[in-house]
């Protein structure tokens, strides 16, 4: 499961949107979204943008993350910028997500099973690593605890109108 805390408000009202109406794979959140209005979603966005983002702790292997972090700067360093911390309406943070959870996504995307293909690039990307690669890079983005960085311009957590 995801750390959702702190998630730009347009990328959860976006995700949320795109679960509510089978456009984006998953094992329960379909379901789920579907019992929500637009108006209740973006005030759940709201909710959740302005909450303190808590990374999720585990056990990491340091020189697995490293390999992790070569990899970043080489693979995903152009839209998940600041060591994955970035974020926007069409990027979410990766930085201190589960291992688990990101291996499960990338794995996901990197086949586009359950309909969660992704932008070119990535799914370019994605098929050029290896099993050991994408845990490495889940092991260097989980390892990312500090406190983050600012990364969404001012405003961005507020509902569009």
């Amino acid at each position: 499961m995801p750390s959702i805390a702190g998630l730009n408000f347009r990328y959860f009202y976006a995700t949320m949107q795109a679960f509510r109406k089978d456009l984006r794979g998953a094992t329960i959140m379909n379901r789920i979204a579907k019992g929500y209005k637009s108006g209740q979603l973006q005030r759940m966005a709201l909710y959740f943008g302005n909450q303190t983002w808590t990374g999720q702790q585990g056990d990491i292997d340091r020189a697995i993350a490293e390999r992790g972090r070569v990899l970043h700067e080489e693979y995903c360093e152009k839209c998940h910028k600041q060591a994955g911390w970035f974020q926007d309406k069409e990027t979410p943070p990766l930085a201190g997500q589960s291992i688990g959870y990101l291996l499960y996504q990338m794995t996901d995307y990197r086949t586009a099973s359950g309909g969660m293909r992704q932008p070119p690039l990535m799914q370019e990307r994605l098929e050029k690593l290896s099993d050991r690669d994408l845990h490495s890079l889940a092991s260097f983005y989980a390892s990312e605890l500090a406190a983050p960085p600012q990364t969404t311009e001012p405003g961005q957590t507020k509902p569009q109108r």
